[in-house]
């Protein structure tokens, strides 16, 4: 029997059981020297440190220049996985540091929160976490500027954890940064958060991972993908649904199509249900469609028909643009269309019809190294822009042991740019966003220098660009 989703509602201090319910001066693989700006000085509201904005003294080879970059870090390990835009041109980044940004380290890792004005300056940071490991992995912002977040945490973050570790969602005032309120949502299994999205109502949508059941679903064994609705105003939680192939399959990205559907992606390393194809050896990316209310409307899956070795696919991110229709990425060690492949991991993008989810069309891009994608952005019109890391000479040779990258498609999948940003160590895009007037956002992580300084260890690194 499947067991029930208890969602504990932190408000004020207390909470409610719910019933039911990435060393180089320059941020363009050599093209650009980042140099100080005195206009830009940053106040450092806490221990953990935010360096000064750096501006880019001339565009890179692919055509974008950095208005500013900014590192940010404690002394031990930090990297930022999400990034997300206000209509301000407010930059605000979440993830996961094992160091002091803000009061007190807890232990493991812990969440934290910055957000940047449109000039890089620090608006205020947030840091929280338990003596075990708590991390932010998606961000997005309502229309009244305040800040959603969502992630896993293997303690009493908010409330005491429903089982091993839970998913948890909270929402933080846009102008001051504190806490509105935090819920978990889980089994009495293990549950992680991966992914959030706005309607335009301002409820909230998260994807992610159970080992358990789900309020009317039991597990299809091993790990399942889940989505659940919240709402914006206290964090209620109104449905969710569970997927599985009996194998492990998890849910990374989701988003909301205008109609109200939700499309939820991620990888599946058996035949979901609906899917009749028997498909070979590996992982297969899988994309659902949802109604507003929270059932199933349809599924793809797609993948190497090899059996040996393993070709592993996998879906990453999900967007819905133009007409509904949904763009997924993600990475794949074969050819799964008409675009060769490159050798290690490639990165594919492809854009699905929104009635059927059948392929309009699918694009494959990398090097003959190694390339994983780790966020998207789209445009009104369709274009996507897609970051990650790379191994091999992306757009300019390697710098370190691996470069962000950053590439962009027009809306019928022709390649527009492609950009590699890295130092000498290891650096890698997590997240990209999109503002207004051609502004292009990536956050992530390095190991070396991006911006004016580094503070230890890995860093988390923001930079705004324009195109």
């Amino acid at each position: 029997m499947a067991s029930s989703f208890p969602c504990k509602r932190w408000l004020a201090g207390g909470f409610l059981l719910l019933a039911a319910a990435c060393e180089s001066s320059s941020p363009s693989g050599g093209a650009g020297t980042v140099f100080p700006d005195a206009s830009f000085p940053l106040a450092d509201a806490g221990p953990g440190g935010v360096g000064e904005a750096g501006v880019d003294a001339a565009p890179d080879g692919g055509g974008g220049s950095a208005s500013w970059t900014v590192q940010i870090g404690s002394s031990a390990e930090d990297g930022a996985l999400a990034v997300a835009v206000d209509a301000s041109g407010n930059v605000v980044l979440a993830g996961r540091t094992a160091g002091v940004m803000k009061g007190a380290h807890q232990g493991g890792y812990d969440v934290f929160v910055v957000k940047l004005a449109s000039d890089g300056k620090e608006l205020w940071r947030y840091q929280k976490g338990t003596a075990t490991d708590d991390e932010a992995t998606g961000v997005a912002i309502d229309a009244s500027g305040d800040v959603v977040i969502v992630g896993t945490t293997q303690g009493d973050l908010f409330t005491t954890t429903n089982g091993g570790e839970d998913a948890f969602v909270a929402k933080l005032n846009g102008t001051t940064g504190a806490e509105m309120w935090g819920v978990h949502v889980g089994t009495t299994g293990g549950d992680e958060g991966e992914a959030v999205a706005l309607d335009a109502s301002g409820n909230v949508y998260i994807a992610g991972i159970t080992d358990g059941g789900f309020q009317g679903f039991t597990n299809a064994g091993n790990v399942d993908a889940f989505a659940a609705k919240l709402a914006g105003s206290n964090g209620d939680v109104a449905w969710v649904y569970q997927i599985g192939s009996g194998s492990a399959d998890r849910a990374f990205g989701i988003a909301i199509a205008s109609t109200g559907h939700v499309v939820l992606g991620g990888l599946a390393a058996g035949a979901l249900p609906a899917q009749s194809k028997p498909f070979g050896s590996g992982t297969h990316a899988f994309v659902v469609r949802l109604t507003a209310a929270g059932q199933h409307d349809w599924t793809r899956q797609f993948g190497s028909d090899s059996t040996a070795p393993p070709y592993d696919v996998s879906a990453r991110r999900v967007a819905v643009g133009p007409g509904d229709d949904v763009w997924v990425v993600g990475e794949t060690r074969t050819k799964i269309g008409n675009d060769d492949h490159a050798g290690g991991g490639d990165v594919f993008v492809a854009r699905l019809a929104a009635a059927t989810g059948a392929t309009t069309w699918l694009r494959q891009v990398g090097t003959p190294e190694v390339d994983r994608p780790r966020g998207l952005a789209l445009g009104a019109d369709g274009t996507s822009w897609v970051v990650g890391l790379t191994q091999g000479d992306f757009h300019v040779p390697v710098r370190g042991a691996e470069d962000a990258f950053l590439v962009a498609f027009d809306p019928s999948g022709v390649t527009l740019r492609r950009d590699q940003i890295g130092s000498d160590e290891s650096d890698q895009a997590n997240a990209v966003a999109l503002g207004s007037g051609g502004v292009v956002v990536l956050a992530g992580e390095t190991d070396g220098t991006l911006g004016a300084q580094s503070f230890g260890d890995s860093d988390a690194f923001v930079t705004r660009r324009t195109y």
